[in-house]
């Protein structure tokens, strides 16, 4: 079983903990980072060596503008699909030791464990990018000593949810993820590119690829 450090920490977004969260600083990857490894772990590196300047496309301003709407929409109504329990939104979480952030968009307080909960402007929110995300939200909460065994992917389009097994071996896979994560970083090693070749014509960073373009 994955191990549970203990903790006194409240369940409650800290102030002291937004910017961590968010990403703003260097050192510190994302949850959001790591489901962006799975997809390409060229635009996390180049993201993170690049500093505060990233260049951005239409498409990108599209969609955190609808991202923002739609969580907007979200904190007026209930959702009936969801499980019950306390609703922490947007709860900022961190770990120095991992190294890791993340903000998830929800998470649901249960009787017995809490939930962490993204929402998605897809209606497809299958894929592997997709469940590493959740499971670094889960991984974050557990190092907080909260009880973890599940998280969920919610389709805003269909209004539909994806339920997503937080096991011990996907657990240590995030960590180890992670870790590999960091370990290219600090070397400032360029990771190989996406296979999926048709993720760089809309790219933002598709300029650096030399050995692509």
């Amino acid at each position: 079983m994955y191990a549970t450090p203990s903790t006194d920490e409240p369940l409650a977004n800290e102030p002291q903990a937004l910017a961590i969260a968010d990403g703003l600083d260097p050192l510190i990857l994302t949850a959001s980072d790591v489901k962006q490894w799975f997809v390409c772990a060229r635009v996390v590196w180049y993201q993170r060596l690049l500093g505060t300047w990233r260049p951005t496309t239409y498409a990108m301003q599209v969609g955190d503008e609808m991202h923002t709407r739609q969580r907007a929409r979200l904190r007026r109504r209930h959702l009936r699909t969801l499980p019950e329990g306390d609703y922490h939104m947007d709860m900022p979480l961190f770990d120095a030791e991992l190294g890791l952030s993340g903000r998830p968009d929800l998470v649901i307080e249960a009787q017995h464990e809490h939930i962490p909960v993204d929402f998605k402007d897809s209606t497809n929110v299958q894929g592997k990018h997709v469940a590493m995300q959740i499971a670094a939200y889960g991984l974050l909460l557990i190092r907080q000593g909260r009880k973890v065994k599940r998280g969920i992917v919610y389709s805003l389009p269909r209004r539909r949810m994806r339920e997503i097994r937080l096991d011990t071996h996907r657990l240590r896979e995030v960590e180890s993820v992670v870790q590999s994560m960091h370990t290219h970083l600090l070397a400032e090693q360029l990771p190989p590119p996406t296979t999926k070749r048709a993720l760089c014509v809309s790219c933002e960073f598709r300029r650096y690829c030399n050995d692509v373009f």
